[in-house]
């Protein structure tokens, strides 16, 4: 199989017509005009913009709206921190929030509670209480 006949299978049948009638799936010399074709029977460019348009949708609905709803969630979880919430940041240290800022949160780490530092609000990646028994939880 060469690329021509290659493409002629991969393609939708298209007959090309000849100006004496016959019909051939290769031009010949003469005028040719092309017939049917086409995902839905109509042009190609109808075709395109459906693809276009089904591609448009599928990232609308499975990548856009999920993360705008995962931002979403982490703004509400961030408004809702109070002095006294154990929180886990994005480095994976867990602390405890003693004083809270317009742009940072002072939070007090280790278990002599003399570290605090200061870090911004988007570093706190969620609300949890650190694990520290020696058991595993399933």
């Amino acid at each position: 199989m060469n690329f021509t006949d290659f493409l002629f299978f991969m393609a939708d049948p298209i007959i090309l017509t000849r100006d004496d009638g016959v019909a051939s799936p290769i031009a010949d010399a003469g005028e040719v005009v092309a017939t049917g074709g086409g995902l839905f029977g109509g042009d190609q460019w109808t075709t395109l913009l459906i693809m276009y348009g089904a591609l448009f949708i599928f990232g609308y609905f499975f990548m856009y709206r999920p993360h705008k709803k995962r931002q979403k969630a982490q703004r509400d979880m961030i408004a809702s921190i109070k002095i006294g919430d154990s929180v886990m940041t994005t480095s994976g240290m867990y602390g405890k929030i003693v004083d809270i800022t317009p742009e940072v949160y002072i939070v007090e780490f280790g278990v002599n509670k003399g570290v605090r530092v200061p870090i911004v609000k988007s570093a706190v990646s969620s609300v949890a209480e650190p694990n520290l028994s020696n058991t595993k939880t399933e």
